[in-house]
């Protein structure tokens, strides 16, 4: 079964979007992902007194 339309459009324009850091991205994802962690964890709770 070939992938979905979308699929093929997502990849290749998450690709065109990372191309001025392709060695970095494999790691851009989890880098993201770890700083969203990092803000969610420690950063908002100490912005908004929670």
């Amino acid at each position: 079964m070939p992938k979905p339309k979308w699929w093929l459009i997502a990849r290749n324009e998450y690709l065109l979007k990372t191309s001025g850091i392709r060695r970095w991205r494999r790691l851009f994802p989890l880098a993201l992902v770890a700083l969203l962690a990092w803000y969610v964890v420690f950063a908002a709770p100490a912005v908004f007194s929670l």
